[in-house]
């Protein structure tokens, strides 16, 4: 009989993310604790490695190839270009810590029945952060930044919830609110759908006008969903969109940050907002030295986190562009695009596949798919969806 790693998973993923990093106290304390939880990635799958099977991890292996040797050949090529950090080298580490997520996911979450309990893990952990997130913002919770959160939010006063930036927080949220919804859909229980909007609610708490885009460009492409599909009921449909639509306008209308800030932003006003101003100048210093030099263009200008001209490196699009490349784009965003667009083997399986696409959009006005928690989540649900794929061995009853 075969045996059952999940609540070991479980375990893991929750010490992962729940984490304390420090990153207020210093830098490089915050940057070795995301090192320690790559560790404890590595450490679980060689300890584990009996659940992997190596014809099944050979795609991952070609994706992290072509990853990893994309951030070589364009450090070694423009390695003369810039003063190298040891804050750098953090860049390294981003392929093989979403290549272990992804071998996490598939080795320990193997059955749809494990797959409903990392559903509900995610939701947890976002409860977790939202309960603290709620903390901060009543001023109670000082703590939890010094535990968590870089220094600039609690000189804000931005709740952040267990993320080290407000944008990681409304997106882990958004991650919750995704889990929630597929299981009131999976196992028609009521309980899921209160639980999806606190989560929606709550994220607007940082002032995270991305983190509000986020929710509002995903409910937009599943209420398209919803026009056409006949698997959710008519009241389902009706009370999903309604009660979305009105908390949507409620949290718009009196969130004042959030509001003046898109207001800004549709008015094409990228100078009287701050934050809108430096993911602007992103955009044209990127578009300024990747349109220089086609080899640049194609490979980027390294791995490392510099800039030649002075740049807040705020949207996640144009900073791998900027690193990487043409080349290095389509390698980063592969597994996002791949899972957006691939046919379905899972029901509601949809939801999943209007968050990647919602991850890969939301990159061009913020920086979302870079941040640690984020993706580890994020990538070891991808490895969940990818085992059941390959298992063929679903059971959708008794959840």
């Amino acid at each position: 009989m075969e045996k059952d790693h999940s609540r070991a998973g479980y375990f893991i993923l929750s010490l992962i993310t729940l984490r304390p990093t420090f990153y207020y106290f210093n830098y490089y304390l915050g940057r070795l604790s995301d090192l320690i939880g790559i560790f404890l990635l590595f450490v679980s799958l060689i300890f584990f490695r009996e659940t992997l099977e190596k014809k099944k991890v050979r795609i991952f292996l070609i994706w992290f190839g072509f990853y990893f040797s994309c951030l070589s050949i364009s450090y070694f090529i423009n390695n003369f270009s810039f003063i190298l950090q040891i804050k750098d080298f953090v860049e390294w580490f981003r392929p093989i810590m979403l290549f272990l997520a992804l071998l996490f996911g598939y080795a320990f979450f193997k059955s749809f029945k494990q797959f409903i309990g990392l559903n509900k893990l995610i939701i947890m952990i976002s409860l977790i952060s939202s309960m603290i997130a709620i903390f901060e913002y009543l001023n109670k919770g000082d703590i939890f930044y010094f535990i968590f959160s870089g220094p600039n939010l609690f000189e804000q006063r931005r709740p952040g919830g267990i993320a080290y930036s407000h944008v990681e927080y409304s997106f882990l949220s958004l991650l919750g609110f995704v889990s929630s919804v597929y299981l009131f859909f999976i196992s028609k229980r009521k309980i899921y759908m209160p639980i999806a909007l606190f989560l929606l609610s709550t994220s607007v708490l940082s002032s995270s006008k991305s983190g509000f885009l986020g929710f509002v460009i995903y409910i937009f492409f599943f209420l398209i969903y919803l026009l056409f599909t006949k698997r959710i009921s008519l009241i389902s449909k009706i009370a999903f969109v309604g009660s979305s639509l009105l908390l949507i306008y409620f949290l718009f209308i009196n969130i004042p940050y959030i509001y003046r800030g898109l207001v800004s932003l549709l008015e094409f006003d990228f100078y009287s907002k701050i934050s809108i101003y430096h993911r602007f100048q992103d955009y044209v210093v990127g578009y300024k030295y990747l349109t220089d030099n086609i080899i640049n263009f194609l490979i980027g200008y390294t791995p490392l986190r510099n800039y030649p001209d002075t740049s807040y490196i705020e949207v996640s699009f144009v900073n791998i562009f900027f690193r990487l490349g043409l080349t290095g784009i389509i390698i980063y965003y592969f597994p996002y695009i791949y899972f957006s667009f691939s046919k379905h083997w899972l029901p509601y399986m949809v939801l999943f596949k209007i968050l990647a696409l919602t991850i890969v959009f939301s990159d061009f006005t913020a920086n979302v798919s870079e941040n640690i928690k984020l993706s580890v989540l994020l990538f070891t649900l991808f490895g969940s969806l990818l085992r059941l794929k390959y298992e063929n061995k679903h059971n959708y009853t008794n959840l």
